[in-house]
């Protein structure tokens, strides 16, 4: 019962980014909608972390399997991607100097 609260109250969060998004005419999607109202409502103490703990974890945990996808999507791709190979590795090793500490 307790894994149900915690997705009830996750995809709440999510249907009401999805209702933003629908009802603000700015092109941010939904997600980031979702991610900002969850910030809010941790960082205001208005949603426990204990009260969605457990879920979150579990789909964190289960992150990585999402990206699969993507890998086999870029593997295909591999004859348009071949000619500006060197330039994507570059940019994305430039854009990795520039951690936040």
């Amino acid at each position: 019962m307790k894994y149900l609260k915690q997705i009830c109250i996750l995809m709440g969060i999510t249907f009401l980014a999805e209702l933003i998004h629908i009802l603000l005419p700015f092109p941010i999607p939904a997600s980031i909608y979702g991610l900002f109202l969850l910030f809010i409502l941790l960082s205001t103490k208005l949603l426990k972390i204990d009260d969605i703990r457990e879920t979150a974890k579990f789909l964190i945990d289960f992150m990585p399997i999402m990206f699969i996808p993507a890998a086999v999507a870029i593997m295909d791709s591999w004859i348009e991607l071949s000619p500006v190979l060197h330039a994507v590795i570059w940019i994305t090793r430039e854009f990795d100097t520039y951690k936040i500490s």
